[in-house]
């Protein structure tokens, strides 16, 4: 999907919303339901008869996760280098820890870059995403601003035991916050070693 940046966004909301949705493969009666609202006034928006309000904006940044600029058609796609120097294999990095998540939550406005990986340390059929380290609390490992590579296509922690791995710190809800630590075992418990 392609947008182009335009300084009129206001005039493309209702195309953008649209081509959101689609990405999303929802109609609009159960894009409706997650943004608490009607199947009429999806409807009115992509056919640019309304406009919503800051608060409805807010909404579909929260329930979503794009940004208002994204919304507004503002928001340009980070493209992949074209030209990668041999061994090795350009690989996203996110904006945020949500990309360490369901595939589905993600889109091409969330890549703020991308970092080359050496292909010998980047399986094929692996899924890996970067992020960008902010913070200083995993000194002296990791810095602020250290990009980390993870390969989101391992599942079983057994293999990960001893091996550094990214966890959400926040497991509860809220805004995904995302610590590396080495994994260990205790039984039949799994923990992460500070």
């Amino acid at each position: 999907m392609s947008r182009e940046k335009t300084t009129f966004g206001v005039f493309f909301l209702g195309e953008n919303l649209k081509a959101l949705r689609k990405e999303k493969s929802l109609t609009q009666k159960e894009f409706a339901k997650i943004l608490e609202t009607s199947q009429g006034f999806i409807t009115d928006i992509e056919a640019g008869k309304k406009l919503p309000g800051y608060e409805f904006l807010h909404r579909i940044h929260k329930k979503l996760g794009v940004s208002f600029a994204y919304l507004f058609g503002e928001e340009e796609v980070v493209a992949p280098p074209k030209d990668v120097p041999g061994g090795f294999e350009s690989v996203p990095i996110y904006k945020d820890a949500a990309a360490l998540g369901p595939g589905a939550n993600i889109n091409e406005y969330d890549i703020e870059d991308y970092a080359l990986v050496p292909k010998r340390k980047a399986k094929t059929g692996h899924n890996y995403r970067c992020l960008k380290v902010a913070g200083e609390s995993m000194l002296p490992l990791l810095g602020d601003g250290d990009i980390v590579c993870v390969d989101c296509s391992q599942k079983n922690p057994r293999r990960l035991i001893k091996k550094l791995v990214a966890a959400n710190a926040n497991p509860t809800g809220g805004t995904a916050e995302i610590t590396i630590k080495e994994l260990n075992e205790r039984g039949d418990t799994y923990y992460l070693k500070a």
